[in-house]
């Protein structure tokens, strides 16, 4: 049988008008040799330039490819043995190198402003960093929470030596201001001391209240610093 097909491809070669018009076409012809069995890989070559001066090249390749059982491995032995191009395959993955000015060119720059190319140029820039605004969710988790030893016993110094004794209407603000002054408070108002600012710092209701509404210029450089950190991190 291959002899026969052989053969028929040679007489093609010899005369592709006259042998596909047997066929109803050089696309019924090519379809009816792929049926018998797997000859692409010894006669039906892509690379030969008698497929691209027919212009036949693109079709014997369509084809093949519709008729292989396996898509994926003539894909990449497509690439590997006839592309000259920036595509590598390594194992299943089929890999695009290419410099990144000519990724670009994938990119739609239509407007005048924020386009897509635009977008991805400064992503590509390796001097880019990309400025988040809105990173601080929760003041005490973010800003409080995450203070070192050194700069929570600063935290806890400063509102000892300069908050003033709590009256009832900050007593009220929180559970843990109520409790506290049952145990310790004096009459109309609560000191918050070195004995128990640890607990205090421990209670993020409490400590959101007292830096917000007695150092707000302390929450102020607090979430700068997070802020600024956030953003150098990443």
């Amino acid at each position: 049988m291959e002899d026969k097909i052989s053969a028929l491809i040679d007489k093609f070669y010899d005369n592709p008008t006259g042998v596909a018009k047997n066929f109803g076409g050089p696309e019924q012809f090519i379809k009816f040799v792929l049926t018998k069995g797997n000859p692409e890989e010894h006669y039906l070559d892509p690379k030969n330039q008698f497929f691209y001066d027919e212009g036949l090249q693109d079709l014997l390749i369509w084809e093949q490819y519709q008729t292989t059982p396996n898509k994926l491995e003539y894909f990449k032995r497509f690439i590997s043995d006839f592309l000259e191009s920036d595509l590598v395959v390594e194992n299943d993955r089929i890999i695009w190198l290419i410099d990144k000015d000519d990724l670009l060119m994938a990119f739609d720059d239509r407007g005048r402003d924020g386009t897509a190319k635009y977008a991805a140029e400064m992503v590509f820039n390796e001097d880019y960093n990309e400025h988040f605004n809105d990173v601080i969710d929760d003041f005490y988790n973010d800003c409080v929470r995450t203070l070192n030893d050194k700069n929570e016993s600063l935290l806890a110094n400063k509102i000892v030596s300069e908050l003033p004794p709590l009256t009832s209407d900050d007593i009220e603000q929180t559970s843990f201001l109520e409790e506290l002054w049952e145990i310790e408070g004096q009459s109309g108002f609560l000191t918050i001391t070195s004995d128990n600012i640890s607990e205090l710092l421990g209670d993020d209701e409490t400590t959101d209240y007292i830096i917000t509404n007695f150092f707000p210029d302390l929450k102020s450089d607090m979430m700068n610093d997070y802020h600024n950190a956030f953003n150098t991190a990443n």
